[in-house]
């Protein structure tokens, strides 16, 4: 059976114990003067990501102990184990530590992994699995901080077969999910590096008409969701003050059924020399293309911009 997508909502237990937590404030410091961490709502848990990669998933343990859990590869503290879940290491929240695992009363090891050199030894740990197209997107969401519902949006569940003519079941991610400041619009964000082969040989469309017909088939589930998980930022003390998102309306939001796509290039002129062909091959399936050197706001322009096309802005 195919899971209902959904974001975990202000009244979950997690996040009732989380929002008592000295630990959490703890966590939340750190968020706040690190730009390459955030934090976002899944179904029944947290995600903490380090440049995009997901460095701890916080969850409730037995319905009562907050726990936090990584994969044994970014964990400093402890090598592979036996016996591990999916290899991933899991460590209680006690007295303001994380302790853990432990194993036929072997083993037990207590940490503060948001110590300043515990928390160098976790960066260093992911730092391998970075790729330039990852540390850009955690870039943007930490520049569209007051506008971003989402980043990493798995939006079909594993088993569900929903697009046409696909041979094998599989589980797709949207990049980004932006509420549009101007518009008050819900668009789903594809971002590539100007050098990915995707953005030429036709793979690019199928993504996005992907992503059209998950927006499309779900709006309803989608805006329900974004509430859900505002509102649950908001009680964890996750939303900037002086978001919009403090006062969406999402019961009336529009949701954008096509994409916007991002292209990440550091120079005008590599800009230039693809910038033709990409909005070729898009312009049926985009809300548009933005063209972004360091970073970029991503919600619509209220004027015309030299690197940014909307082919329809009332496109939806």
């Amino acid at each position: 059976m195919n899971k209902s997508f959904n974001r975990m909502n202000s009244s979950a237990a997690l996040v009732e114990k989380l929002a008592k937590s000295p630990w959490w404030d703890g966590v939340l410091k750190i968020i706040e003067s690190d730009h390459d961490m955030n934090v976002q709502i899944r179904g029944n848990y947290l995600n903490i990501y380090y440049k995009m990669n997901n460095a701890l998933k916080i969850v409730l343990k037995n319905r009562d102990a907050v726990a936090c859990q990584t994969h044994y590869k970014f964990n400093p503290f402890a090598g592979r184990r036996r016996g591990l879940k999916n290899n991933y290491i899991t460590l209680i929240v006690q007295d303001g530590y994380l302790v853990g695992p432990r194993s036929n009363n072997r083993y037990q090891y207590t940490i503060d992994i948001f110590s300043k050199n515990n928390l160098r030894l976790l960066k260093r740990k992911i730092r391998p699995f970075v790729g330039n197209e990852k540390s850009y997107q955690s870039q943007l969401v930490y520049d569209n901080r007051k506008t971003i519902l989402d980043a990493e949006i798995a939006f079909n569940e594993k088993g569900e077969k929903d697009f046409p003519g696909e041979k094998k079941k599989q589980r797709t991610r949207i990049d980004l999910l932006n509420y549009d400041k101007r518009n008050k619009k819900i668009v789903a964000v594809e971002l590539k590096m100007v050098e990915n082969k995707e953005l030429y040989n036709g793979s690019i469309q199928k993504q996005l008409e992907k992503y059209t017909l998950f927006l499309t088939n779900h709006e309803e589930k989608i805006k329900t969701a974004y509430e859900d998980s505002t509102k649950t930022k908001m009680a964890l003390g996750l939303l900037p003050k002086d978001s919009v998102l403090w006062n969406a309306d999402f019961k009336n939001v529009e949701i954008v059924k096509k994409p916007l796509l991002v292209v990440v290039c550091h120079s005008q002129k590599g800009i230039n020399e693809v910038k033709e062909k990409i909005i070729k091959a898009v312009e049926d399936h985009a809300l548009g293309v933005f063209f972004f050197g360091k970073t970029g706001d991503l919600n619509i322009p209220s004027k015309k911009c030299r690197n940014k096309t909307i082919f329809n802005q009332c496109n939806s």
